[in-house]
């Protein structure tokens, strides 16, 4: 949220959610991590550091939130918020009237993912 003339100016409204923190770990996930995959430098232009600090933000986030430092927990989280941002990408660019190329090969690489997770995740309740 935002003042803007003095009046709150509420921002990102299409990812407000109710239910699981499950959703707003997946979207932590999917800006500290994800956006920065194929080029680190959309994270650092706009997050304003490097998408190393990014990745380790994540991490420290996740291990206080969950209180632990069991790299199998903090991996099994970590693939589970892979795989909802699979579907939130796939879909991002679905919705577009013209998919280029880059983002037709995104998307292949994303149901592949997809495909590899499904195999190993029964459940995103942790």
């Amino acid at each position: 949220m935002f003042l803007q003339n003095g009046e709150p100016l509420l921002i990102d409204m299409d990812r407000v959610a109710t239910g699981h923190p499950f959703a707003e770990i997946s979207d932590l996930y999917y800006f500290y991590v994800v956006l920065g995959e194929d080029d680190p430098s959309v994270v650092e232009n706009f997050m304003g550091f490097s998408y190393q600090t990014a990745q380790q933000f994540f991490i420290s986030f996740l291990k206080h939130y969950l209180g632990t430092e069991d790299e199998n927990k903090l991996n099994e989280i970590m693939e589970k918020a892979s795989l909802l941002c699979c579907i939130r990408q796939i879909c991002k660019i679905r919705s577009k009237v013209f998919i280029s190329e880059t983002e037709r090969k995104k998307m292949e690489c994303c149901v592949e993912k997809l495909s590899r997770l499904t195999d190993k995740i029964d459940s995103l309740i942790f």
